[in-house]
């Protein structure tokens, strides 16, 4: 639904909604709720009337902050919680359509439930990030200013006096009255006494009600209004801390069903279930989903009413606020101008700088609630990013363990157990054959031959198997593999948080203090902790797989050992014996020899097989604890904010074994000990003494110095360059190349799309990437392999100010293309042009997608568009169903980036030299440790990982990296020598202040910048905008374009995107 119609409460279709809480609160002034204590009777008609005037003003301003910012809150409110319902039905239907395949089994089905969690997880995170960084109460701020100035406006427009005559009742004498009033009361007397005797008009009551409704309402309502403003932040508390119980909830609901689903489903098989009844097991599994649904939905039903609560109370505590100050305003006008109260009792100047700082507190607490919800869904959705890695590698995780599993039964278990049954049947034999012996002792010896030769057979087997699996144990450690894919998914996490300290933050209503936020680099965070626990854990699997592997092969090969000699025991008995009966003696000899050996033998084979049953299950669940479990581990020390306590766990490890490093190289780094100042000051380089500056609270050098141009210019070539090698890294036929590597599969299949030989009927395709992917490039290359088999248009637009007619144009050619039998490509470049952020500025994007749903089953639509202009416009109109099949050109990963980098250099025909890095400690200790012929292997990988990271896996920014990485050429040699890759302007960007860094998502987003459009979407003049995006402009991160708009400079596009992108700001 969309957050300005009514949202229906989420209720499942299988009953009746729940009753729901009336929306909004009765008008003020009707019975059941009247804050402002009923009619004045201030004894005066006109106060009377002028204080029905002021209440009536007050009602308005209470109806229109209901119906302004509490409406507009609670609809934004009912629309992020109608989101997340949408993700989970979406994650329900995938979970039904599951549990409806009858061909899963238990452990199938339980991967399934795992993965799905794992994608609702990260679904939602997203959720949480979006909403938090949309979260800047400007309007509460706003609203609240609006408030304050409409009372000062009010109590201005009320008279500014009124008089009325002294009543005897108002200067009697009274015991209680205080000394002052008894003093003003016998002057009162005395006046009228006078006035009476004199024959004189009696004396009046001067009513000042506009300095007291000033003194009372504009003086007190800044303190008065404390707790409606804290009702206007908890609310955000609320989604949140609401948000988190629904995954809780969705988690319990989800290992419920998975327990009644699959009941002690074995761990290494996945079993089926039975299916004698697929009808009663179908049944089961859609009663056990939709019960999981009616528990989602009743926790949905229960935020949405809480949502509701939140809007009525937010307006009963205005009103009641309002109300409160205005019945003390009735008050003060009942005794003005009597002795109780003097003009010097309500002089605004005894109460102006409270209610200054009343205000000041009002509008700083709604700043710190602002970083305090962001900094709250930031913790949320730390927990919900390790809650997606732990699903993601669940499967891997679960793989492994039981192939470990499966390893230890089927080489070690299994192995035994045939031992043992050639054992048992080798003892039956040869009792059967002491008992009753032929009286030859070389037909005893031939017989025995002929029972133990089974034996000998699969016990030679055994052993070999076991030689064979000890040597794969010790020759490569069984979990690397799980420790790549650890690696790898935890690439996938957000790169950094910045969360609330104290999560426990505000209680109640009040407004928020301070928030301590701390960033924390959660990537590196979890990659250290993955590194040290589940590292260390696995590690410790790995070394029991290896010791017991080798206590069996050990055991195996001793009954091996012990079989073979006492065989030739029996052997030599035998053959030192005369044809004839043989002797008691020699039976027992036999006896001991062959049957008792067995019998030893065969117990030994027990016990290790028992030993090996218990190995396999401790490896299954060490691995799985391993992983799954520190990740749960790690969970839950970020639930408790314990990020202190990770750290603190990471830095001893990380000290220990650098110790334990440190101590094994010290004699070869001996006499190096001079050089280490220098060297430390290169380890930690630039950005971390940056940090460590700010962390002692050293002042930072130039920090006086404004940004400028030369903060923000990309890194200078250093020598000089020749054409043919500059022009190998510049060339878009060799991008598209680079990006199309591994994807021949991908392309053939979108080229037969847009000649309509593709299994769909939609002939529309979208190449979507960032800036600097290269999607113009691609979409050449994919048209180029067309040949001659289509007839390509293509439309490029360029400039602002595109209208009906142009799209108009293009669709009469595609319509009049689609007549004719012979294949057509329109190709469309400029996409960011078909559409303005101002009022009615999608209506040619809309005639667009509409002429392309038209015309795409006979005609091939090939369009580019970059991810975050795709993703902003596809919220307003339906691109992704326009453009069914599109190509999502991401950045290369750093083996990808390495392949185009080099493949570019080897056309060159120059040798490649790769400089030792700048000398550091990391390198002096590597290079001490390692050998010197893996050194300028080392230096590669290192120069490649720095790219990547500076690059962020953009290829034209790692192209323009690697030319001023180039430190010379030498033209004797043809030999180009490549140095440490120059510091990119990224830190100068993540230093930009939030505004211009929401002016560059803007930017991202829409492809393009107006100065009226950024006036009207920030709420400034037109000149201001103008001067800021100039200002940007002469930093070299826009350029200008036609008609007055600004797009990003070309060569700091993938920087700012990858900033962007570090703030969770674009997809």
């Amino acid at each position: 639904a969309a957050a300005g119609d009514s949202v229906p409460v989420p209720a499942s279709t299988e009953r009746p909604a729940a009753p729901r809480l009336a929306q909004w609160l009765p008008e003020p002034g009707r019975p059941d709720f009247d804050p402002w204590g009923g009619a004045p009777r201030t004894g005066e008609a006109r106060l009377d009337e002028a204080a029905r005037e002021l209440q009536r003003d007050l009602d308005a301003m209470v109806r229109d902050l209901r119906s302004g910012v509490v409406a507009r809150r609670r609809e934004t409110a009912l629309a992020f919680v109608q989101l997340l319902r949408k993700e989970f039905l979406r994650t329900h239907r995938r979970l039904m359509v599951e549990g409806a395949n009858l061909d899963l089994g238990p452990e199938q089905l339980r991967a399934a439930f795992y993965a799905e969690r794992g994608a609702l997880a990260g679904r939602w995170k997203n959720l949480l990030l979006d909403r938090s960084s949309s979260v800047d109460y400007r309007a509460e701020r706003a609203a609240i200013e609006g408030l304050l100035a409409g009372i000062d406006r009010a109590c201005l427009a009320l008279p500014a006096a009124i008089t009325a005559p002294l009543t005897p009742e108002q200067i009697a004498p009274d015991s209680d009255d205080p000394g002052p009033v008894a003093w003003r009361k016998r002057l009162a007397r005395a006046r009228v006494s006078l006035a009476r005797l004199t024959g004189s008009a009696p004396p009046l009551r001067v009513i000042e009600v506009r300095n007291i409704a000033r003194y009372v309402m504009v003086g007190r309502a800044p303190v008065l209004l404390r707790d409606a403003v804290g009702m206007l932040v908890l609310e955000e508390r609320f989604l949140l801390a609401q948000a988190r119980n629904l995954f809780e909830v969705f988690d319990h609901t989800v290992e419920q069903a998975l327990s009644r689903l699959t009941p002690d489903s074995p761990a290494d098989e996945g079993a089926d279930e039975d299916t004698e009844f697929p009808d009663e097991l179908l049944a089961e599994r859609q009663a056990v989903l939709t019960a999981l649904r009616d528990e989602m939905e009743e926790e949905l039903r229960l935020m949405v009413e809480g949502v509701d609560r939140f809007a009525d109370e937010t307006v009963r505590v205005t009103a009641s606020a309002l109300g409160r100050a205005y019945r003390e305003l009735t008050d003060k006008l009942r005794h003005a101008g009597t002795p109780y109260l003097t003009p010097r009792d309500y002089r605004f100047s005894r109460i102006y700088e409270h209610s200054r700082a009343a205000t000041t507190t009002l509008f700083t607490g709604l700043d710190h609630a602002r970083d305090f919800t962001r900094g709250t869904a930031a913790a949320l959705a730390m927990e919900l990013d390790v809650v997606r890695l732990t699903e993601s590698v669940r499967g891997e995780t679960e793989r492994v363990a039981r192939q470990a599993r499966r390893d230890v039964l089927g080489r070690m278990s299994r192995q035994l157990s045939r031992v043992q049954q050639a054992m048992d049947d080798a003892v039956v034999e040869v009792g059967a054959l002491l008992r009753d012996p032929p009286e030859d002792p070389e037909q005893i010896l031939a017989r025995i031959d002929e029972i133990m030769a089974p034996l000998r057979r699969v016990v030679d087997e055994v052993v070999g198997i076991a030689q064979q699996f000890r040597a794969t144990v010790n020759s490569q450690t069984p979990f690397d593999g799980l420790m790549l894919t650890l690696a790898g998914a935890v690439d996938s996490l957000t790169e950094r948080f910045v969360v609330v300290f104290d999560p426990g933050g505000p209680v109640g209503r009040g407004i928020p203090p301070a928030p301590v936020l701390v960033e924390i680099p959660f990537r590196d965070l979890v990659r250290s902790f993955i590194e040290t626990e589940t590292g260390r854990e696995l590690a410790t699997q790995a070394e029991r797989l290896s010791e017991q592997v080798q206590a069996y092969a050990s055991g195996i090969e001793d009954i091996d050992r012990m079989l073979v000699f006492h065989g030739e025991l029996a052997r030599a008995e035998l053959e030192a014996r005369p044809p004839g009966p043989l002797p008691r003696e020699s039976l027992e000899v036999l006896e001991e020899s062959l049957s008792g050996t067995l019998r030893r033998q065969a117990r030994r084979a027990t016990e290790l097989e028992r030993g090996t049953e218990e190995l396999a299950e401790a490896i299954d669940a060490g691995v799985r604890r391993a992983v799954l479990g520190s990740l749960e581990r790690l969970r839950d020390l970020l639930l408790s904010g314990q990020v202190a306590e990770i750290r603190a766990r990471l830095a001893q490890r990380t000290l220990a074994q650098g110790r334990r490093e440190l101590k094994s190289a010290a004699t070869r780094a001996a006499g190096l000990a001079g050089q280490l100042l220098h060297l430390a000051r290169a380890t930690f380089g630039e950005d971390a003494l940056h940090e460590a500056r700010k962390i002692v609270g050293l002042p930072e050098p130039g920090a006086d110095h404004p940004p400028g141009p030369e903060d923000f210019a990309p890194p200078a070539e250093r020598v000089e360059i020749p054409v043919a090698y500059r022009r190998l890294f510049s060339d878009a036929a060799l991008e598209a190349g680079d990006m199309l590597v591994g994807r021949q599969e991908e392309v053939a299949r979108l080229r037969n799309v847009l000649l309509g030989r593709g299994k769909g009927v939609s002939r529309a395709v979208a190449i979507v990437g960032v800036g600097g992917m290269g999607q113009g490039a691609v979409m050449q290359a994919l048209v180029r392999g067309l040949g001659e088999r289509a007839k390509v248009h293509r439309f490029e637009l360029e400039a602002p100010g595109l209208d009906i007619a142009a799209v108009d144009e293009m669709l009469t050619l595609a319509r009049q293309a689609a007549m004719h039998d012979r294949p057509t490509v329109i190709m469309v470049d400029g996409f960011r042009w078909l559409f303005d952020i101002r009022p009615d500025g999608f209506r040619v994007l809309h005639r667009f997608v509409t002429g392309v749903v038209e015309t795409s089953s006979r005609v091939g639509w090939l369009l580019a568009a970059e991810r975050p202009v795709w993703a902003y416009a596809d919220r307003v109109v339906p691109l992704h169903d326009a453009f069914p099949e599109r190509m999502d050109l991401r950045p290369l990963d750093p083996e990808g980036l390495r392949r185009a980098i080099l493949d570019r250099h080897a056309m060159s025909g120059y040798r490649l030299e790769i400089r030792r890095p700048d000398d550091s400690l990391a390198w002096w200790i590597r290079e001490v440790l390692s050998p010197r012929a893996l050194e300028r292997r080392l230096y590669e990988d290192h120069y490649f990982r720095e790219l990547h990271k500076d690059s962020g896996g953009i290829l034209r920014d790692a192209l323009h990296l690697w030319m001023a990485s180039i430190t010379a050429i030498d033209t004797d040699t043809d030999t180009v020598w490549i140095g440490s890759p120059p510091q990119p302007p990224n830190r100068a960007l993540r230093e930009l202040p939030d505004d211009l860094i929401i002016t560059l998502r803007q930017v991202a987003r829409s492809g393009r910048i107006t100065p009226a459009s950024h006036a009207v979407q920030f709420q400034v003049p037109v000149e201001m905008s103008r001067a800021l995006l100039t200002r940007l402009a002469h930093w070299g991160l826009l350029k200008r374009c036609e008609g007055d708009s600004f797009s990003f400079q070309p060569d700091m596009a993938g920087a700012i995107y990858r900033v962007l992108r570090e703030r969770r700001l674009v997809g």
